[in-house]
């Protein structure tokens, strides 16, 4: 396999990359129309009020709009310490559009990004099913159709938020292991740690899992002192001098400017000031109990209760929206925990399970998929145990959920055949019935009709 190979799609895999990157620009087409109106302003405008205050989607930022319509650090550096870096050429071309003719063209950029991340998203998850699950071209498309109708990757492929990013790139270095494993293609040390340093750039916890390809791919190999100087020191200390160099130089000077403005304003503006109290109010009463204060350990959860958030927020919400409060935000006006109104969405739980732990059983002895299960693994105490984030876990979908469509591969793959049928029905029908239940649900919200 070259990079060639691996990055344009292959014959027999044409018409189902137009069909991916038809979807993903359609579900684009619906996040430009909600917001069009106010977020394509140019000129010399408060973009921070203008789209922090319209933008609501279950809690994704809208940081990235705003920072390629006014060029500032928003996202928090230490945990994405390249994606400024990635964003400013973006930003300098927004930039560019909006002096000639006072147009915030953020939205179409950051959409062009997302339609791409998502092409390759769908057309390496495709190949993972064939390739490493070992299904037919059929059920590899099918599985992979079930995985873009999940409700928070339907919503990763078209917020302004870096999960998209972080999405496509785990995906790619699961393939590339899988490759590697099965010795059609060469990963070396160079590319390693190019992938290492992009893949935490983007999002930090990513560079565990690439670290954890690594050992499954190379084996002790890896652990050689050579090896490991190469794939996890070289990108450890690259990505620690952009993160200072940024801190240092944009980050302190401009938190020290906020800051100052901030206390300005709280004088000053007697309502923003009670906006700001009743925000600070809200998180006291709905938000869990940190392990800690410090900057890693102030986003963990103590309190917040397993079951439900695993019920109704990981195992539900990430797969299937509520229509109840759809797509508010827990930190301004969604409870933590929302129920569905209809028991059908728990039959479409329990199946969903059931499938799942049927593609453990039956994949755990394909090496590859133990890497798979690994990932899950990670992600699973980070959010269930340490509580990261576990109060919206569902907007981190993208790092996790792609792991059950390939388990119900491997499951389809290695059923009996009397078994096999069934199981490849119940898949088509639920992916039949996300596609219509989320879809029509998201696509009532972005067109503002009646929820």
């Amino acid at each position: 396999m070259t990079i060639r190979q691996l990055l344009l799609p292959q014959k027999g895999e044409r018409w189902f990359a137009s069909m991916a990157l038809v979807a993903a620009t359609v579900i684009n087409a619906l996040m430009i129309y909600k917001y069009y109106d106010r977020f394509t302003l140019g000129g010399k405008l408060g973009f921070w009020g203008l789209f922090n205050d319209r933008f609501m989607v279950s809690g994704y930022d809208v940081l990235t709009y705003i920072s390629l319509s006014n060029w500032k650090l928003y996202h928090v550096i230490y945990r994405h310490p390249l994606l400024a870096p990635i964003l400013y050429p973006l930003s300098a071309l927004n930039k560019c559009i909006m002096d000639e003719t006072r147009f915030n063209a953020a939205v179409f950029i950051y959409a062009a990004v997302l339609i791409i991340c998502s092409f390759y998203t769908a057309l390496m998850l495709m190949r993972i099913m064939r390739d490493m699950a070992g299904v037919g071209k059929g059920n590899a498309m099918m599985l992979t159709a079930l995985f873009f109708s999940f409700a928070h990757i339907m919503l990763t492929s078209m917020v302004p938020d870096h999960f998209a990013i972080s999405l496509c790139l785990l995906v790619t270095t699961l393939y590339i292991a899988g490759m590697s494993m099965k010795g059609q293609y060469q990963w070396g040390r160079w590319q390693m740690m190019a992938m290492m340093t992009i893949t935490a750039g983007v999002t930090l916890t990513n560079g565990v899992k690439t670290v954890i390809a690594g050992l499954f791919t190379m084996g002790r190999r890896y652990l050689s002192p050579r090896v490991w100087m190469v794939t996890v020191v070289m990108p450890v200390i690259l990505l620690l001098a952009a993160y200072m160099a940024q801190h240092l130089w944009i980050e302190v000077p401009q938190n020290e400017k906020t800051r100052q403005n901030i206390e300005h304003k709280m004088k000053a503006d007697k309502k923003f000031a009670a906006k700001i109290n009743r925000q600070k109010e809200w998180d006291k009463k709905h938000l869990g109990k940190p392990i800690g204060d410090n900057n890693m350990l102030k986003w963990t959860d103590t309190s917040s209760s397993r079951i439900d958030a695993i019920v109704e927020n990981l195992w539900g919400e990430s797969i299937q929206v509520h229509r109840r409060y759809l797509l508010q935000d827990v930190n301004r006006n969604r409870p933590v925990i929302v129920t569905y109104g209809w028991w059908g969405n728990y039959a479409v739980e329990i199946v969903m399970a059931i499938l799942f732990i049927g593609g453990i059983v039956t994949g755990w002895r394909h090496r590859f998929f133990r890497l798979c299960l690994s990932w899950f693994a990670f992600d699973m105490v980070l959010h269930l145990v340490l509580g990261f984030g576990i109060i919206e876990v569902y907007i981190m979908s993208g790092h996790w959920l792609f792991v059950v469509p390939i388990a119900i591969a491997y499951l389809i793959a290695h059923a009996a055949p009397k078994w096999r049928q069934w199981i490849v029905m119940t898949t088509f029908m639920l992916t039949i019935f996300l596609w219509t239940y989320n879809g029509w649900n998201i696509a009532r919200y972005m067109l503002n009709m009646p929820t």
